[in-house]
This record gives C-alpha cells, structure tokens and sequence, in this order.
C-alpha cells in the first residue's frame, strides 16, 4: 500500500471539515448578499444573469478556495497555527489587491463602459451591454488573477512546504474537485503529464508551482514523485528549470513514440502531439543560459546547445517538411547527446563537476 508523505493526522482532518463547512456557506452567503443587496434597484433577470457570470467565470470561486485552504493551513499543526498571527498583518492586503485587480477592477470598467456605473437612468440598452460585457470581464480578470497570483505567492514562500500541503486534504480537496477547479486556468505545467493524471495531483502540482519557491517545490516532488525527483539533474539549482522542462518534454515525446506499434503509419494526430512536445523541448531549451550550465557542468551546456538543441531544431523541420536528410541529422545528433548525457549523467544529477 502507498503511503501519502503529506498525509494530514486525523484530528486535523476532523478539525478542517468543523471549520471549513461554516466558512464555505458563510462566504456564499455573503457573496449573494454582496451582489443582490447592492444591486437592488436593477433587473431580477440581470442580476441572475451577473450571479452566474460571477461564480462561474470569475476568480470568486477560488477565493473561496484560497479562504477555506487557509483555515485547513492553520489547523495542520501548532507551528502552522502560530504563522497566522504574522500571516495576518500583510496577506490580507497583498491578496486583497489581487482580488482587486482581479475581480473588483473588471466589475468596474464593466459598468463604466455600459454606462452603470453613478448612472441615475438606467436603460434596457445599458443593460443589454452590461450583460454582454459581464462575462468578458468576468474571464478577463481571471486571466489576469492567474497571471499575477505567483507574484502574490512570493509572501509565502517562507511557510513550511509540510503544512501547506496537508492543507489540501479533506474539505479543500473535495472542494477543489467539484467546485474550485471548474473553468479555472490552473496551472501544472511545471509537472510532466503522468504526474498529472488525478485530482488531488493536480491540486497539489498547483499549489507547489504557484505558491511555492524553489527550494520547497524540490522538495514536495522529493517525497511526492521520488521518480521524477531522481529524473531532476540537481534540483537545488534554479537556473536548472528551463533544462528540466525541456528534458521532461522531450521525454514525452519519445514515450508517444515508442507507445506505436511497429511496422505501422504514425496517425497524423499523433504526429502533431510529437510535434508539439518537441517544440514545447526546444522553447524551454533556447531558454536555458548555457554559459550557467557549463559551470554547473563541464560542456553541458556547449552538448545541450549544439547536439541536444540542434537535434530538436533539425528534427521539427523534417516533420514539417518531410525532409529524410534533416530527420537523418537530428538523429545523429539527438544520439551523439543521448550518449553523452547517459555516461554523465550519475554526476550532473547529483552536482559533482568532472
């Protein structure tokens, strides 16, 4: 049987449905109040038609996540607790204005454009708009939240990884799977595919992408993924991500092709999935500082640039162009690479220069 190292202790889990269930319905609660109370003098139908634009496009949904995380953070243990009295003299503020932004700010350009906003006449042709414009907006801010949450996350990356995680357990996770994550732009990419395959990993691979440093990323893939944690070429050093992206990508690549069957054409999609993944491998490969990785590595970098990236760019065009002689050359080089890499690779995952 597998055990979960980020497993929370039971008493924490009992506490965190206690707690959790109350704030959930408080905040829904308050949010309906919030949109009906305030705009009591419009429409019925335009207020229906708000309320579902706002909890389904808007980042309402995970604010709520984010409330009822950290109500279970704070019962993961006693260390834990005590990091709320210093989490509540700035967090409030940094995440208000990333609700701010996020939320507040759309709304408001929202009516100002349809003409709602300090109108004292209020038409069926600004309404009209305002309904049309309601669900733009509503998605736009979320875009937007998304792209600056890990900026905001940069104030917590001094928590302990640990409580951060078993704060994901129980209520936040069922939360998370039929509610939270429902049109949300969540992101996992830092984690290849297989590592991504059921709820509570996906989760879990947001929270350790977005709201965690390096240093504690590396450390919940250690006892979340020992496999891929043995895959990393170091993973204490930052500057290495770009590399292991690329590597990872183009490992799925390969995988997809060595899943065919032999002696038989290669479906088109398939092709275009092959494709893709390289292409993902040599963006996050041009990426990389080379000069960074040969004083990590004796010629790392000099093999990764001109065999390793060379290889993938040779390899694209022959699928583009149906060119033999750029798939014989990529091949060559992608295997003057693969050699080399294999014999090195023992010291480049654990640091030690030649």
């Amino acid at each position: 049987m597998t055990t979960d190292y980020f497993e929370s202790s039971t008493i924490s889990l009992v506490l965190t449905w206690i707690f959790t269930i109350p704030v959930f319905i408080g905040l829904i609660v308050e949010s309906g109040n919030l949109i009906f109370d305030k705009y009591d003098g419009l429409p019925k139908a335009y207020l229906a038609w708000f309320a579902v634009c706002i909890i389904v496009l808007s980042p309402l949904r995970y604010l709520i996540l984010q409330t009822i995380l950290a109500t279970s953070y704070a019962l993961q243990s006693w260390s834990a607790f005590l990091t709320i009295f210093v989490l509540v003299l700035y967090i409030p503020i940094i995440f208000g204005l990333l609700y701010a932004v996020g939320f507040s700010l759309p709304m408001l350009i929202n009516f100002w454009l349809s003409g709602l906003f300090k109108s004292e006449q209020i038409t069926k042709g600004k309404l009209i708009l305002s309904a049309f414009l309601t669900p733009l907006f509503s998605y736009l801010g979320t875009y937007i939240f998304f792209l600056i949450l890990p900026f905001a996350a940069y104030t917590i990356h001094w928590l302990e990884p640990d409580n951060v995680i078993k704060a994901t357990n129980g209520s936040p996770y069922y939360y998370y799977k039929f509610i939270g994550s429902w049109l949300m732009p969540i992101k996992t990419a830092s984690f290849p595919s297989e590592f991504n395959k059921d709820t509570k990993s996906k989760f879990r691979n947001h929270i350790a992408q977005d709201y965690f440093s390096d240093e504690n990323r590396n450390y919940f893939i250690k006892y979340s993924y020992p496999e891929l944690y043995e895959m990393l070429p170091n993973p204490s050093y930052s500057f290495m991500e770009f590399f292991v992206k690329s590597i990872n990508y183009a490992n799925d690549a390969s995988k997809l092709l060595n899943q065919q069957n032999a002696y038989t054409i290669i479906k088109d999609a398939d092709i275009e999935k092959v494709i893709n993944l390289n292409r993902k491998a040599l963006e996050y490969g041009s990426k990389c500082d080379i000069g960074k990785l040969n004083s990590f590595y004796a010629d790392l970098g000099n093999h990764f640039r001109d065999e390793y990236l060379d290889g993938l760019r040779n390899l694209i065009e022959g699928y583009k162009d149906s060119q033999s002689e750029q798939f014989i050359k990529a091949q060559m080089l992608l295997n003057k690479w693969g050699e080399w890499y294999t014999i090195n690779y023992e010291n480049i995952k654990t640091g030690n220069k030649k």
